[in-house]
């Protein structure tokens, strides 16, 4: 590695200078130079881990561990791995909670006299659960579950539906019989 190839230049003092610098708050700007031996540094790098609450680690631990990474690219786009443990990770779950997510928005958005905003449910559950819809913890499924159930079933359409006694949504179990064995 750099480091270790010159420590007259990244002596302890420095490193310990850059280590605080690294784990202070708010955006770090590198020189082109300093970035060179960045992209550098991070080229052994093979993993990059986002946990559900958005901490990034890359081959951590005793890696670089961030809030935040700007990732630039040439290419047009880049996939990221789901991350483990989050509904990202379980494609069914997922799904069952973009149908709910789905089934508010649509049930909302013919509600007379209602402000409807498309991207308010997905506010409301990051505010909730202290993260994206997708990356919340597989252990609130439940609880992001029975969450979006009341939402739909809060609404005026949701309402009506049931005094007719007609469902609102699938439930997990229907759902899954549904559509993991096709």
């Amino acid at each position: 590695m750099i480091v270790d190839s010159e420590p007259r230049q990244y002596t302890a003092d420095c490193l310990r200078a850059m280590k605080a610098s690294h784990e202070e708050r708010g955006t770090v700007e590198l020189s082109q130079a300093g970035a060179r031996k960045a992209e550098l540094l991070l080229d052994g790098y093979r993993t990059i881990q986002i946990n559900a609450g958005g901490h990034v680690m890359l081959a951590s631990p005793g890696g670089v561990q961030a809030s935040t990474v700007v990732m630039k690219t040439e290419k047009k786009s880049f996939k990221i791995q789901p991350v483990p443990g989050s509904l990202a990770s379980d494609l069914l779950r997922r799904n069952y909670v973009k149908h709910l997510i789905d089934r508010y928005n649509k049930f909302a958005r013919v509600q007379p006299g209602r402000d409807f905003q498309h991207l308010r449910i997905y506010k409301r559950i990051e505010e909730r659960y202290g993260a994206k819809w997708d990356f919340v913890p597989l252990h609130r499924f439940d609880d992001l579950v029975s969450y979006l159930q009341q939402q739909v079933d809060r609404t005026m359409l949701g309402r009506i539906k049931r005094r007719k006694g007609d469902s609102n949504y699938s439930t997990f179990s229907e759902y899954r019989q549904r559509y993991a064995e096709s």
